[in-house]
């Protein structure tokens, strides 16, 4: 690998697309640059004396705010496809996100006509690793991988609270692209945003409805009371807090389930109908017990 100096003008950084931003990162990276000047060299390849630009992208744009004009760099490749592998090698996945290597995995099968098991020779890796990162950006739309990459939605929250609940419900990808845009640019905590996916896709119309007009605060605030309460309850509050959240949850996901099947079956309706029976007869001795139970905390 050979290092030189070079013009930030002369650094494309047309492959932006494939690297993860964060906000909080890069003010770091920014305040760090200010303080002791850019220690790493940046890394790509050359080509017609344009350093094509593959890692370092924060530390250009911090570079750029300070008016900084000259950069180390480290010529990594000969060309896109032996500095991506480079990357991808060299790199380990604490540093290079699975949507990062997926992108890279991606721009070497399309722009390279490799296969699968070329990639997987060449990184030292099993075709599963690969195709793991492969269909894990081909399952994403446009749309929703620039609200990933450009980090107007946590990508945590992506990760362990989108993509499971969603999975679970056999959400179409419109759907989840639409909650996306709902929530995208709400500064909104990794907490607040598994609690709005939750009643997002398991709620009832109503919720599904204030999340789509960008209502939040009713339904976090109750949230937040909800979790500050289990603080101060003792053991048998708490269980009777922790039905009562279940039996309520379990209802909104009853309700926005049942009128997806048009026409129910002879066997559901063999099983289901026993318990709706059951349910039915319930339903009016759990009324009055709250009721009750309600009464008596003003006695």
């Amino acid at each position: 690998m050979t290092t030189h100096t070079i013009e930030i003008e002369k650094i494309s950084t047309q492959y932006d697309y494939m690297r993860l931003q964060n906000k909080k990162s890069e003010n770091d990276i920014l305040g760090s640059i200010a303080s002791i000047g850019v220690k790493m060299p940046i890394q790509g390849y050359f080509e017609n004396e344009v350093f094509y630009l593959l890692d370092g992208h924060k530390r250009v744009r911090a570079c750029k705010k300070l008016n900084i004009s000259i950069l180390t760099c480290e010529e990594i490749g000969t060309n896109l496809s032996s500095s991506l592998l480079k990357i991808l090698v060299s790199t380990s996945e604490k540093n290079l996100h699975i949507i990062e290597q997926g992108q890279m995995i991606k721009s070497l099968i399309e722009s390279e006509e490799m296969s699968i098991t070329d990639v997987a020779r060449l990184l030292n890796k099993g075709r599963s690793w690969v195709s793991v990162r492969l269909n894990m950006i081909n399952s994403l739309s446009p749309k929703m991988l620039s609200y990933l990459l450009e980090d107007r939605i946590s990508i945590r929250s992506f990760m362990y609270s989108i993509i499971p609940v969603t999975r679970v419900t056999g959400t179409k990808l419109t759907s989840v692209e639409s909650f996306m845009s709902f929530i995208a640019d709400k500064n909104l905590s990794t907490r607040e945003i598994d609690f709005l996916t939750k009643e997002y896709f398991k709620g009832g119309v109503e919720i599904k409805k204030k999340i789509e007009e960008g209502d939040f605060s009713t339904l976090l605030k109750f949230n937040s009371k909800m979790k500050g309460a289990n603080d101060t309850l003792n053991e048998e509050e708490n269980k009777i807090n922790k039905h009562a959240l279940y039996l309520l949850n379990s209802s909104k996901f009853l309700l926005a389930s049942m009128p997806k099947v048009k026409k129910p079956s002879s066997d559901l309706m063999a099983t289901t109908g026993i318990i709706f029976d059951q349910l039915l007869t319930l339903l009016s001795v759990v009324k009055y017990e709250i009721k009750n139970f309600q009464g008596r905390s003003y006695d």
